[in-house]
């Protein structure tokens, strides 16, 4: 792997560590809400710093040197595939759901829509637009961003987001 690859994968566990850290400490401590008086613009600000560095460090590796074989039909399937699921679920959650409102409240995700079909929608799009930009780049640093995504997003940021709220404030 590149040391691109090293960094987008080193931003990404970061970033999911940080997500899963405040997202738990906010369902069971309430801890933006001992610290600031906005929860969730807080959390936003906490959030934007966390996932910007990794998002910008995909430009960079997207022209790190293709290391591996590229399939680019299938990789701009999967790129299509994803920005699909993204769109319906954002269409679905909203601006809200993508910053984790839903845990300054106790109100639950609604089962309905691509919800009702696909677990954790928004979370498998990201692992397939990773996938994607793998396939067609050629760059192998895609592929381990997208097993990341599977055991960090798919597994353990969505299980942290099913405990429910111990304390908040609505």
């Amino acid at each position: 792997m590149t040391p691109e690859a090293y960094l987008s994968a080193g931003l990404f566990i970061g970033a999911i560590s940080i997500n899963s850290a405040t997202v738990y400490l906010q369902k069971q401590h309430n801890i933006y809400y001992k610290l600031f008086k906005a929860g969730h613009r807080a959390h936003c600000i906490v959030l934007t710093t966390a996932w910007l560095p990794f998002f910008l460090s995909l430009f960079w590796l997207e022209f790190s040197e293709s290391n591996v074989y590229k399939i680019p039909v299938v990789g701009w399937l999967l790129f299509l595939m994803a920005s699909m699921l993204f769109w319906l679920s954002y269409t679905q959650i909203g601006m809200d759901g993508l910053t984790n409102k839903d845990i300054f409240t106790n109100k639950k995700k609604k089962l309905t829509g691509v919800y009702k079909y696909v677990p954790g929608p928004m979370y498998l799009s990201y692992t397939l637009l990773l996938l994607g930009w793998g396939l067609k780049s050629g760059v192998a640093g895609f592929y381990v961003l997208s097993i990341i995504s599977v055991i960090g997003l798919q597994i353990i940021e969505a299980k942290i987001e099913s405990i429910p709220n111990k304390n908040n404030n609505s």
